[in-house]
């Protein structure tokens, strides 16, 4: 194989690396806060909640992608719980992946 068509191949692999998955549209409305989020303090705890993301290519083209994939993963459990925020406590990142955990609330 040639170098440009090499080069090619990984720029094609890399644009669909990036492609996030879609949640529901009950999950895109839950709201995602930090661990010690005032905002949280009327609500009613759920339970523990969690979310993957991959890393195809590793950390050759950054970790955005893998953390949009976990947080949108970590509103579809909360969701799935009736809950309609989510604290994010720890995050968890290796070479190939993004790993959060989270505590699902219901606030509204």
């Amino acid at each position: 194989m040639s170098n440009c068509k090499l080069i090619l191949l990984i720029c094609a692999l890399s644009l669909t690396a990036c492609a996030t998955k879609t949640i529901s549209q009950g999950a895109s409305q839950v709201q995602v806060h930090k661990q010690g989020s005032s905002l949280l303090g009327d609500c009613k705890k759920l339970g523990p909640v969690s979310g993957y993301g991959t890393k195809p290519l590793g950390n050759a083209i950054g970790s955005t992608g893998a953390i949009q994939e976990a947080i949108g993963e970590l509103r579809e459990a909360t969701y799935n719980l009736l809950g309609d925020s989510v604290a994010v406590v720890n995050k968890e990142e290796s070479v190939s992946s993004v790993r959060m955990l989270g505590v699902a609330y219901k606030c509204f």
